[in-house]
């Protein structure tokens, strides 16, 4: 648009009259990409996290992306983005970037977990690793119930294709987790490809698990188990694809938007003794937000474990409870379903769960909420006829720089003395 201003002032009459004329131009274009201000990180780097290509059509959320895009590489002191200059309807990008100066990041820390409980943790990360935006990472972390050690390497734009950046990542390491029923002792080791564009996030890679699992005598009163648990050592080999479209208008605390995520895996037989199995699994989120302040929000999964040949370590079937699926539970607390009011502590093939939410605000940065989390599971592949378990509850949000902090109190409907307690930053949608 051509824009033209004036002002005519009356100094008799005491007025002034204003003038705008505001005529349509032609469909701008973004331009070439420049960048300065690189040392040791190649060029094809920040054109794999450009999205403002050259020859599409201007627009300032592809600018706002591509700004979010290169500083997620974690690798600059200092990104700018301009886009003043226009010649002839075409709009070029400027990129002026400064590498960082410090390339280490400690952070030492303790905090609790509704479900493990109190814990400390630690990492270390070093930024532009060897130059190219490359990241490395050791990720310690400490309590009674779990203990954790991940290392993580992450390589930008290791290639491209039809000209998409592809990325590759790797991460290994060890856990020691209490179920209830039972402890999962994990080597892992996991090489990814990933692309990340816009809303769209892809990663296709191949892992390879050492699962131990014996049994823990940690069983609450009324707790039963319905099987044996599948006590041993696993080995699992399998490809894996994971898929995330993300619509949604802010990540942490989200007003408008849907949300579509999928996860596949298949475990190979490259063993007589190997587990061979497919486990698939879909999440779909939908808020809106009315008048300005009533947000209503649903969320709702599913998954699929099919066993096709030998048995599966109990750590790899699903479980429910916790913020993200039945709040009246602690986290993977709940097993296969037994009734409305019970369950048992073995993991479940067929998983559904639905969460209903309405989030109002009551004074200047605290918001109530109102939630019910319903949730099924069954011991048997593609059975969906099994008990529900649904819980209902009440929540304050206060807002902060970061996403919301969340309490949430829910109590299972048919039976309220089953109730718990769980609080995160973030929404659950």
């Amino acid at each position: 648009y051509d824009l033209d201003t004036k002002a005519y002032v009356d100094l008799v009459k005491h007025q002034a009259n204003l003038k705008y004329r505001l005529k349509k131009g032609g469909i701008c274009s973004f331009g070439k990409t420049n960048i300065s201000g690189l040392k040791t990180i190649d060029e094809k780097v920040i054109l794999s996290r450009v999205r403002a290509k050259e020859g599409e059509r201007f627009n300032p959320k592809k600018v706002k992306e591509t700004y979010a895009d290169i500083y997620q590489l974690n690798s600059f002191d200092s990104v700018q983005i301009n886009v003043n200059r226009k010649f002839y309807n075409e709009v070029p990008v400027d990129i002026a970037l400064e590498e960082v100066k410090d390339a280490y990041h400690l952070e030492v820390g303790a905090g609790y977990d509704t479900y493990i409980g109190p814990r400390v943790h630690a990492s270390i990360v070093k930024k532009n690793a060897w130059g190219n935006a490359k990241e490395a990472k050791l990720k310690l972390s400490w309590s009674q119930k779990e203990q954790l050690a991940i290392g993580e390497f992450y390589k930008p734009a290791l290639f491209f294709l039809f000209d998409y950046g592809i990325d590759f990542g790797m991460n290994f390491g060890y856990s020691n987790l209490i179920y209830p029923g039972f402890r999962e002792k994990k080597g892992f080791d996991r090489f990814f490809l990933e692309h990340n564009e816009g809303r769209l996030k892809l990663k296709v890679g191949m892992a390879v698990e050492n699962i131990d699992i014996s049994e823990e005598d940690n069983l609450k009163k009324g707790e039963s188990i319905l099987q044996a648990i599948n006590a041993g050592t696993f080995l699992l080999l399998y490809p894996y694809i994971d898929m995330i479209y993300d619509a949604r208008d802010d990540i942490l605390n989200p007003k408008f938007g849907y949300y579509f995520a999928t996860a596949l895996e298949y475990g190979l037989d490259y063993k007589p003794n190997a587990s061979s199995y497919l486990k698939a699994y879909i999440e779909g989120r939908a808020i809106y937000t009315f008048f300005d302040k009533l947000t209503l929000a649903t969320v709702g999964k599913l998954g699929i474990v099919d066993e096709q040949r030998n048995e599966l370590p109990e750590s790899k079937l699903f479980f429910a409870g916790g913020s993200f699926s039945n709040r009246a539970y602690g986290f993977n607390t709940i097993g296969v379903i037994e009734s409305k009011t019970s369950d048992s502590i073995n993991g479940a093939s067929t998983m559904l769960n639905l969460s209903v939410e309405a989030d109002y605000p009551l004074h200047d940065k605290i918001y109530g909420a109102l939630f019910s989390d319903n949730t099924m599971l069954n011991e048997n592949s593609y059975d969906f006829s099994g008990d529900v378990i649904s819980s209902a509850g009440l929540g304050v949000r206060y807002l902060t720089p970061i996403g919301p902090f969340k309490l949430d109190v829910g109590f299972n409907v048919n039976k309220p003395s089953e109730y718990g307690i769980s609080f995160q930053i973030g929404q659950s949608f």
